[in-house]
């Protein structure tokens, strides 16, 4: 036996996770299909990490049904060992492309031409749309009808849209948390030109930048889809979508591109800070502090010098004071600061 024959290779619990997702969502519709219920049993015969994460979601996304669908394993295997099957990745794939079809058919918020096929009756149930928005440097939380919170960040815009069936918020620009009541038969959905969030029962970020979308998961789980994934796929492009992104996690997501990070508590806290009227920085490159403290001020601060902008900064600064926030800079950094006009500012290497 070689060495490489002895090498135990580590299960893909990501993998294992967005495949019990997909079960959970179908199970949720309330219309498996016989052979899809064998093969569920079969799938969550195959390994005690299947049974955990199926155990999981289910019990987030608040599937009743899921109880009875374990409580069936567990009497299988009390039964007979025999009734576990080994199945082929390639039938779990399959399994899982059939359930992701289906899936993303009722999770994923058509688009404006196909709220023609609807029922008239879905139409009808809708309220009117509500717009909220923020000024440069400012923040604002917002109670929901069905008691979800929403916390616009600076320059944001968001539009609200309930009916008895779903829930859809459509992200303008900006960035806005989202603390989501839980509500399993009215999908929790966040809109945006580069993407869009399931939420399934959870609380998460998302900020919209320029070519892509910035989310993260502080609690729960999300799926996330390219709005324009179906003609995507007519064009022969595999999106591999939904992406699935849960607690302690973060992707810059563009529909193209689909690599989950796992990133501590402490990085979320400090991402959240703005919602205390607060910006932190943990080494970030000057250039990079400007970037995100330009969200927050009519002021354009640029930086001349190549060697400053690198500089790594460290600190906590207040949003929405601009002076004090030039004046920490420029102890934190040794610069200099010229007002080269009433909206432009410019920081320069100390001589």
């Amino acid at each position: 036996m070689t060495g490489s024959e002895n090498i135990i290779p580590m299960p893909d619990l990501k993998a294992i996770d967005e495949v019990a997702a997909l079960w959970v969502m179908q199970l949720d519709e309330g219309n498996l299909a016989a052979d899809q219920q064998v093969a569920l049993t079969e799938w969550l015969a195959e390994s005690e990490l299947h049974v955990a994460a199926f155990d999981r979601l289910a019990d987030l996304w608040g599937v009743l049904d899921a109880a009875v669908v374990l409580s069936d394993h567990k009497a299988a295997n009390d039964r007979a060992d025999s009734y576990r099957t080994v199945r082929s990745s390639s039938w779990l794939i399959a399994v899982a492309a059939s359930i992701l079809a289906v899936a993303v058919g009722t999770l994923i918020l058509l688009d404006t031409n196909e709220w023609q096929d609807l029922p008239d009756i879905a139409l009808a149930e809708t309220q009117p749309t509500t717009t909220y928005s923020t000024a440069v440097g400012e923040q604002k939380t917002i109670e929901l009808s069905d008691g979800s919170r929403v916390t616009l960040n600076t320059n944001s815009r968001l539009e609200v849209t309930y009916s008895d069936s779903f829930r859809t918020l459509t992200l303008k620009n900006g960035e806005a948390h989202f603390q989501v009541a839980k509500n399993k038969n009215r999908p929790f959905s966040v809109k945006t030109s580069h993407g869009q969030v399931t939420a399934i029962g959870t609380t998460f970020t998302v900020r919209v930048l320029q070519h892509a979308i910035d989310v993260v998961v502080s609690e729960g789980l999300v799926s996330l889809d390219h709005p324009e994934d179906r003609a995507a796929t007519e064009r022969g492009i595999d999106l591999t979508l939904p992406v699935m992104v849960a607690t302690g996690q973060a992707i810059v997501f563009n529909g193209k591109t689909n690599v989950v990070e796992d990133i501590p508590s402490h990085v979320i806290d400090s991402k959240l800070l703005w919602r205390s009227g607060m910006l932190r920085f943990t080494g970030q490159p000057l250039e990079e502090v400007l970037q995100d403290i330009n969200r927050y001020t009519h002021l354009e601060i640029e930086i001349e010098d190549r060697e400053l902008a690198e500089l790594p900064i460290s600190g906590r600064l207040r949003i929405g004071e601009v002076d004090g926030m030039l004046e920490a800079l420029q102890i934190l950094t040794n610069a200099e600061i010229q007002r080269v006009t009433p909206t432009r500012v410019v920081l320069t290497k100390a001589g």
